[in-house]
């Protein structure tokens, strides 16, 4: 069974992933949760999946998020990234949004987790440097719901394929599968 820690639960990425979760009973074991300030349905999504942590990022939302949740909860961006020290996943679901998930996956390596990473700005901001901890970790970045051309961009690769009219194209890579630290 794969231990999954998703961030950005409360969103569309985090939802679509508890959806998988659901629909493949036995095969995923939810160990954490992390929202940026929506406690109303990360405690719906705690009550239902049991993990061993919680994490609102939003330190105000956090404070009186704490009782009576029965795992464990962190508080603010430090405490997001203490979670993921913390508490081992085997695969990091990020679908933090913006820079804001850039942070969490270098930690979510730094941890020994895979990252499925759904936030192109992390790609674009630091590509190199998440394929260059995955390297040095052992670890896979897996793409989410994103175009493959951040893949290539992380490669530092030019992305080739047909386009239309089988012309190569540039905004496509044409692989498929995660991307892998060489």
């Amino acid at each position: 069974m794969k231990r999954i820690t998703v961030l950005g639960s409360t969103g569309s990425i985090g939802e679509s992933t508890l959806a998988v979760v659901r629909a493949m009973p036995g095969r995923f074991q939810v160990v954490a949760l992390v929202c940026n300030n929506d406690t109303e349905r990360l405690a719906a999504q705690a009550g239902e999946f049991s993990p061993k942590a919680v994490a609102v990022a939003d330190p105000s939302r956090a404070a009186g998020f704490a009782a009576g949740q029965g795992c464990r909860v962190y508080g603010g961006a430090q405490g997001v990234l203490d979670l993921l020290a913390d508490v081992h996943a085997d695969i990091v679901v990020n679908g933090i949004s913006g820079s804001a998930g850039l942070l969490p996956s270098m930690a979510a390596l730094r941890a020994g987790s895979d990252l499925a990473l759904a936030n192109k700005e992390t790609t674009v901001m630091a590509g190199a440097l998440v394929l260059e901890e995955a390297a040095v970790r052992g670890r896979h970045v897996l793409p989410v719901d994103e175009p493959p051309l951040p893949c290539e961009k992380l490669r530092g690769g030019r992305a080739r394929s047909h386009g239309i009219g089988g012309r190569p194209s540039r905004r496509s890579s044409g692989r498929s599968g995660p991307c892998q630290a060489h």
